[in-house]
C-alpha cells in the first residue's frame, strides 16, 4: 500500500491526539465539567427536601423560621452603632473592613474579635433579615453544612467562628444566639 492509499485527507483534516501535558489538561477539564454537571443535577433533583430547606426559591429555607428571633434586642441603624455597642460591652473589633452590601443587606462589615472572624450585616427591616437568613439556611441545608454561630437582632445579625465569641458579642449587642 502506497502512502497516498493510506490517508486520503489533507494534513489539515487529520485528527491529532493531544499528548503529554495537553492530554492531562483536557482530561482534567472533562473531569471538572462532569463534577460541575453532576453537582448541578444533584442540587436540582426533585424529591424530599431537607428539613428547613424549602419553599420559594430553590435556596430558601422554610418561611417563618426566623420570625420570632431577636425581636426584643436593640435595632441598630448602622455598623458604626453596632461597633460602639461592642466597644462599650468590652469587645474589641480589630481589622475592620466595610463590605459591599448585597441585596437585601443595608450595610455590611467584617472584623476580628478574640482572634475570630466577625461578619456584621444590617437590614432595612425584619422581613429582609428573615429572607436573608432563610435563604442562607436553605443553602446550608442543601449542602449538608452546619451554620456558624450567629447573634440575631431585629434588623441585623452577626456571624462569628465560635460560640464563645458569639456569647461575648451577645453580651455587648443583645440579640439571640443561634
Amino acid at each position: 500500500m502506497t502512502e497516498d492509499q493510506k490517508d486520503h485527507h489533507p494534513p489539515a483534516y487529520r485528527a491529532r491526539r493531544p499528548t503529554g501535558r495537553g492530554a492531562w489538561i483536557i482530561a482534567g477539564a472533562i473531569v471538572v465539567a462532569a463534577l460541575v454537571i453532576g453537582a448541578g443535577l444533584f442540587l436540582s433533583r426533585s424529591g424530599p427536601v431537607p428539613a428547613g430547606a424549602g419553599r420559594g426559591s430553590p435556596f430558601s429555607g422554610a418561611e417563618g423560621d426566623f420570625d420570632d428571633f431577636g425581636l426584643n434586642a436593640r435595632a441598630y441603624a448602622s455598623v458604626e452603632e453596632m461597633l460602639d455597642a461592642m466597644t462599650r460591652g468590652g469587645v474589641t473589633c480589630s481589622r475592620l473592613q466595610a463590605k459591599q452590601a448585597s441585596e437585601p443587606e443595608k450595610e455590611s462589615a467584617s472584623c476580628q474579635a478574640n482572634d475570630d472572624d466577625v461578619l456584621i450585616r444590617i437590614f432595612a427591616d425584619v422581613a429582609q433579615r428573615n429572607r436573608y437568613l432563610e435563604d442562607a439556611q436553605g443553602l446550608l441545608a442543601r449542602a449538608n453544612v452546619s451554620a456558624l454561630p450567629r447573634i440575631v437582632g431585629p434588623t441585623w445579625f452577626v456571624t462569628t467562628d465560635t460560640k464563645a465569641t458569639a456569647r461575648r458579642l451577645q453580651g455587648a449587642l443583645g440579640g439571640q444566639v443561634l
